[in-house]
C-alpha cells in the first residue's frame, strides 16, 4: 500500500502505484552496492580535508566552497564524508566515477548555487547520519558548459538511501534534481522548494521512505519518463 501525503505540491506526470519484484538494478542501487576505493572527508568547522589515499582524488577550496576531483576514472568510486556547518559553503564533484556522499548532521547553506553539485554521469548515493539541513543560494552563479539545477544536483543518477533524514530548502533551484533519474530507497526527505521538489529527466522511482514536498512549481517533475511509486509515503 502506498500512502500519498502530498504537501502543497502537484505532480506533472502520471503517478501510479506499481507492484513489481526487485530487479538486478534494484540490488545494485542499494547502499551495499556503493563500493568505493577512495574517500575524502570535509570538515566545514575546521575548513579541512583528509584522504584515505592521495593521487587519485584531490580537493581544493575557496573559503567553504570545496571542489573534489577524481583524476583516475578507472577507480570504483569515491566516498565523500561531510561534517560541520557553514553559512556559505558547497561541495562540487568532478570525475566520471560513482560517488557516495554521507552527511553527518551537516548544516550547509550556499550563497553561490547548489549545496551538492555532482558533475559525474555515474550514480551518486546520498545518505545521512543524523539529520542534515541543506539550503541553496537564491541566485545561482553561472558556469559555462555546466548544469546546476537544484540544491542537490547530479548529471548522473541520484539514489536517496535508507536510514537518512534530510531537510532541503531550495531558494533558487529545484530541491533535488538529476539529468538522469532519481531513486528513493528509503529515509525521510523533506523538501521546500521555490521550483520543483523533485526534478529528473528519465524517471523518478520510489521504493520506500517518506518524502514531503512544498513547491512553488511542480512537486514532482519528470521530463521524459514516468513517476513510479513502489512503496513509502509521498
Amino acid at each position: 500500500m502506498v500512502a500519498l501525503l502530498m504537501i502543497g505540491c502537484n505532480t506533472s506526470n502520471n503517478t501510479q502505484p506499481i507492484d513489481t519484484p526487485p530487479t538486478e538494478q534494484d540490488k545494485d542501487e542499494l547502499i551495499e552496492g556503493a563500493f568505493v576505493e577512495h574517500s575524502v572527508r570535509i570538515d566545514f568547522d575546521l575548513r579541512q580535508t583528509s584522504f584515505t589515499s592521495e593521487g587519485a582524488v584531490s580537493a581544493t577550496h575557496e573559503g567553504d566552497h570545496f571542489v573534489i576531483s577524481a583524476s583516475d576514472t578507472t577507480i570504483s568510486g569515491i566516498k565523500v564524508s561531510l561534517h560541520g556547518r557553514s553559512d556559505n559553503g558547497s561541495v562540487k564533484i568532478y570525475g566520471n566515477v560513482p560517488v557516495f556522499v554521507e552527511m553527518y548532521q551537516l548544516r550547509l547553506t550556499s550563497q553561490q548555487g547548489a549545496v551538492i553539485n555532482c558533475q559525474s554521469k555515474k550514480r551518486m548515493w546520498i545518505k545521512t547520519s543524523g539529520c542534515s539541513y541543506l539550503t541553496d543560494a537564491t541566485k545561482y552563479k553561472a558556469i559555462e558548459s555546466e548544469d546546476c539545477k537544484g540544491a542537490i544536483f547530479s548529471e548522473g543518477q541520484i539514489i536517496l538511501c535508507d536510514d537518512s533524514q534530510c531537510k532541503i530548502t531550495a531558494r533558487g533551484g529545484h530541491g533535488i534534481a538529476s539529468d538522469d533519474y532519481i531513486r528513493i530507497m528509503g529515509g525521510e526527505w523533506r523538501v521546500n522548494s521555490v521550483k520543483d521538489g523533485l526534478h529528473a529527466n528519465d524517471y523518478i522511482r520510489m521504493n520506500d521512505g517518506i518524502v514531503e514536498i512544498e513547491a512553488g512549481s511542480d512537486g514532482i517533475d519528470c521530463k521524459e519518463g514516468s513517476v513510479e511509486l513502489l512503496g513509502g509515503e509521498l
